[in-house]
């Protein structure tokens, strides 16, 4: 995102923390102001920059057995102070990345869902733009993505993936289809009026983790045991998700990275890492 936002010649400023680690966007750096939030107050941020858009990616997934208070921290209560800020330096455009998971499934899923409604109540002081993202993936997604993890232990040759029974149904969708998506509501929302917009980005289609795993699998090569049923599912598992696309459709938008060709992009990019050949 930060990437695309440069090249396309906007001013970008990128909240971090002193410590945050910067390697897949160190290249950027000249190009690029930063700010580390742990170091002085958001105040100062705002009297700097007066920035026109912000856009809210950072969250805490609660994956690292982290309190459930700390999750809500980086998912409510700080997104809220931005929020609280932006709004009293005029800032045109907030746009917020948001998740589908039921708020049940996960305090990172309740924590979502709650600062969606707190962006809401606001919104007729700015341009709230909540963003629900459904299973994004591509080259270097971290290990808190699922389909990236996966894809790293299938390049390292694993004997063994212990899972699910798969028969969960979602929308996978590209990286890059992700950011078109957030370029355009940032070209488009520049002329909107304040209020609440809401849109959902994914393909349209899903399929079973089943059905991941085993191209996955067939993707990488190898002979990697997939064991499904050997993990519960979680309580309240959503068993399928369905992604309303219409919204963004309508603005020009559509998804251009067919599935089996991300999955191979990514795949490609993880031996890449690991220092192994292309298939």
């Amino acid at each position: 995102m930060a990437r695309r936002l440069v090249d396309d010649g906007h001013d970008l400023v990128i909240l971090k923390r002193a410590a945050s680690d910067l390697r897949r966007v160190r290249d950027l750096l000249p190009r690029v102001r930063t700010f580390d939030v742990d170091r002085d107050p958001l105040e100062v941020l705002f009297a700097q920059t007066k920035p026109n858009i912000l856009l809210h990616c950072a969250t805490n997934y609660g994956r690292n057995e982290e309190a459930p208070s700390l999750v809500e921290e980086a998912n409510f209560f700080f997104p809220l102070k931005l929020l609280e800020l932006a709004v009293a330096a005029k800032t045109t455009v907030f746009i917020n990345t948001d998740t589908l998971l039921d708020k049940r499934i996960s305090p990172y899923a309740a924590s979502k869902r709650k600062f969606a409604d707190a962006l809401g109540e606001r919104s007729s002081e700015i341009v709230a733009i909540n963003v629900a993202i459904e299973h994004f993936f591509g080259p270097d997604g971290g290990k808190w993505n699922f389909v990236s993890r996966m894809a790293s232990d299938l390049v390292s040759g694993v004997d063994r993936i212990a899972l699910t029974p798969g028969e969960q149904r979602r929308d996978f969708i590209y990286i890059d289809d992700v950011v078109d998506a957030f370029m355009t509501l940032i070209q488009r929302s520049a002329t909107w009026s304040k209020g609440f917009y809401s849109y959902q980005v994914g393909t349209g289609q899903n399929l079973s983790i089943r059905e991941l795993m085993t191209l996955l699998v067939e993707l990488s090569g190898n002979k990697t045991r997939l064991d499904f049923g050997a993990v519960a599912y979680r309580p309240n598992e959503v068993m399928e998700t369905r992604v309303d696309i219409s919204g963004l459709t309508a603005l020009g938008w559509s998804p251009k990275t067919p599935f089996r060709e991300g999955l191979r992009k990514m795949m490609e990019a993880a031996r890449a890492e690991a220092g192994l050949k292309p298939l």
